[in-house]
């Protein structure tokens, strides 16, 4: 039952329900790996494990009913932002430089946040850099949450936890909630396919109308 603090904020003013979401762990698993379809809650259940370690860390009340945690060293978080003009590096290289800096510096005590990384490559580069970073990871046992477009990479080392972000019966509406579940990349394509109107039924009324 826990949620984004800023978002839950936002919501209440609004008048509106505050969406609740769980994660439980045993104690070998340490890798989770989020997909799912564009806006459909990924990033704000990153910010939430964020926010819920970061609080219980400074000995304050978290943002849930019930919740068990161990005390990281260090929070490492790594989220996409603009290239830099200061530095002149292209958007992957930072990703590169970033992430670098950061497993130099991670212990098997800490956590970390990594959002959407290498979205500026291509698919076959971005998931071999991927699995590279899951080998360092689980090399060091750190516990780290990597929300990500790759699905192969929920199955890349054994006892992954695949996490999926839910859409609704109608294949399009998100429920943002945020499940155990093998990742096939069928939901997004199903959002995809719905939004864009490439429906067999869609397609078959375009070209009875001739348009």
């Amino acid at each position: 039952n826990c949620f984004d603090l800023v978002l839950a904020d936002q919501m209440i003013q609004e008048n509106q329900v505050v969406i609740r979401n769980n994660l439980v762990l045993s104690p070998d698993e340490h890798i989770l790996v989020l997909t799912g379809p564009n806006q459909g809650g990924k990033t704000t259940y990153a910010r939430m494990i964020g926010q819920v370690f970061y609080l219980a860390s400074l000995g304050i009340l978290v943002p849930g009913s019930a919740v068990t945690l161990f005390l990281p060293d260090r929070i490492f978080t790594h989220f996409e932002r603009q290239e830099s003009q200061e530095t002149l590096n292209g958007k992957l290289k930072d990703d590169i430089v970033r992430i670098h800096d950061i497993l130099q510096k991670v212990t098997e005590n800490s956590l970390i946040l990594i959002n959407e990384m290498f979205s500026s490559t291509t698919l076959r580069d971005a998931a071999w850099l991927g699995k590279k970073i899951f080998n360092d990871i689980d090399r060091i046992g750190c516990l780290c949450l990597y929300v990500t477009f790759i699905n192969e990479l929920s199955t890349y080392l054994p006892g992954t936890v695949s996490l999926i972000s839910q859409i609704g019966e109608d294949g399009e509406k998100r429920t943002y909630q945020i499940i155990r579940a093998g990742s096939d990349g069928k939901a997004y394509a199903s959002s995809m396919v719905k939004k864009y109107a490439l429906t067999y039924e869609a397609i078959q009324e375009r070209i009875g109308s001739g348009r």
